[in-house]
Parts: structure tokens; C-alpha cells; sequence
């Protein structure tokens, strides 16, 4: 009998940048949204700032949920383990940066949430 290699559904996971819309990234990188009358078809210019700063967000909040979800299967050696300080601290920043939080106390709690999501989600699994 094989052992089961349980996966996190991050999908059903609620992250702060869920809650991220495209007027406030509007609001928050104008540049990035400005039109460029030089462009045909209305493409906008200098996206890089606002998505990064999204999707680098979304990428540290999934690898924490993953690692909150391994640690509490009680897997003793957690593969390619990310710095949960260094990771809060990026947050922090991300977030403020996209009006999700104020500084690294209200960026840990709201990790501290979806973090429990994940653990909730592996105790479910009763393995």
C-alpha cells in the first residue's frame, strides 16, 4: 500500500491579495496604467511595478500556506523551507505597497490566518 501524498487545495484558501482589484492597483501605480497614445490597440505601459509587486505577494503567501500545511502533517524535514520572518518582512512591504496592511504586526496577522486555513485544511485531512 502506498502512502498517500496529501496537496494543499490553495484554491479554497482565503489570501489578503483576493482581495487586490484592478482600480486599486489603479489607484496605487498610476503609472503603470497610463495610456500610451503611441500604442494602437490601448495597451497600457509599464505594468512591471503593479504585477510584480501582486504576484510576488500572492507567490510568498502560497509558499507560507504550503509550509503551514507540511508542518502540521508533522513532516520533519520540509522541502525547500522558506524563511518565515524574511518572508513576513516581504509581506509587509507588498502589502503596504497595495493597501492590504500597515506594517509588519498587521501583515503577520493576517499570514497568521491564512496559515491556520492551511493547518484547518491538513488536520481535515485526519491523516
Amino acid at each position: 500500500m502506498t502512502t498517500p501524498n496529501p496537496r494543499i487545495d490553495l484554491t479554497s484558501i482565503p489570501f489578503p491579495t483576493d482581495n487586490v482589484r484592478i482600480r486599486d492597483l489603479i489607484d496605487r501605480y498610476p503609472e503603470c496604467f497610463s495610456w500610451d497614445s503611441d500604442q494602437t490597440r490601448g495597451l497600457y505601459r509599464n505594468m512591471n511595478a503593479a504585477s510584480s509587486v501582486l504576484m510576488d505577494a500572492m507567490e510568498v503567501e502560497r509558499n507560507l500556506a504550503q509550509q503551514a500545511f507540511v508542518k502540521t502533517l508533522g513532516v520533519s524535514q520540509i522541502p525547500n523551507p522558506i524563511d518565515r520572518a524574511a518572508a513576513l518582512q516581504d509581506l509587509a512591504e507588498a502589502y503596504e505597497s497595495l493597501g492590504l496592511a500597515r506594517g509588519i504586526g498587521e501583515s503577520t496577522e493576517l499570514a497568521r490566518r491564512f496559515e491556520n486555513a492551511a493547518g484547518e485544511q491538513a488536520r481535515g485531512l485526519g491523516l
